[in-house]
């Protein structure tokens, strides 16, 4: 900076105020500035910016996988989100296991990242003492709760709930809900089913185990396997 300060004339302070966008600065000194730059070839050192500035410009995203399209937008969006703030996202997989989610809170990776977007599978609300209290943390889903944190998730049981009472205003009522999780007590599949539970007693309609489809993940292929379940019992769900 002192080299391309001395090319420009002008001093090192200055040379800093055009690099970080600093407004106040006449146009002719800033053409000549960002001249000198270019003539040496000049590269800002990153590393050592963030240690004055006390923060890296690099956030992590703990995700269970990318295979899913739904968390393959999440991180999607979130990048772009981050770009448009100057901020570059390192995207992490957790597997969904408790290991890897662990991992992800305290791992080494967590000394260079600014804080973290943190989506557990695995870990659950007796596991809410184990976020990190010095960190920046966001929770995503619905496995944990906590006052501590800020939270993103969806209202998964309305959500349910409407696309069920919209079935059921079509005349259908046998529903089947695919994607059940039988000993689930929090998440997105017990919410779900319950939005779904909502609806069918809303409308008087008996609610059927036997219309529940078991699915661990949410993949295609388990999709497929718990309506073959469904199926399998002699259960017809209402299609017409």
């Amino acid at each position: 900076m002192r080299d391309v300060a001395e090319r420009a004339g002008v001093s090192a302070k200055t040379v800093s105020n055009v690099i970080n966008g600093y407004p106040f600065i006449r146009e002719e000194t800033r053409l000549r500035v960002e001249a000198a730059l270019r003539e040496l070839n000049y590269q800002m050192n990153v590393s050592a910016r963030n240690l004055r500035r006390g923060a890296t410009g690099v956030i992590g995203l703990a995700l269970p996988e990318l295979s899913l399209p739904y968390f393959a937008e999440l991180a999607d969006a979130i990048m772009d989100a981050g770009h448009a703030s100057g901020l570059t996202v390192v995207i992490e997989r957790t597997r969904g296991d408790r290991g890897g989610e662990l991992d992800a809170l305290r791992g080494q990776r967590r000394h260079t990242t600014d804080g973290l977007l943190y989506s557990p599978l695995a870990l659950g609300p007796e596991d809410e003492h184990l976020l990190p209290a010095e960190a920046p943390l966001v929770l995503l889903g619905e496995r944990i709760f906590s006052p501590r944190f800020d939270h993103v998730t969806m209202q998964n049981v309305e959500a349910a709930r409407a696309a069920t009472t919209y079935l059921l205003s079509l005349g259908r009522t046998r529903i089947a809900a695919i994607g059940v999780h039988p000993e689930e007590k929090v998440g997105s599949a017990a919410l779900r089913l319950e939005g779904y539970r909502q609806a069918l007693s809303a409308a008087g309609v008996v609610d059927d185990p036997a219309l529940y489809g078991e699915a661990q993940l949410w993949h295609r292929s388990t999709g497929a396997q718990a309506m073959a379940a469904v199926l399998d019992r002699g259960i017809r769900p209402d299609i017409r």
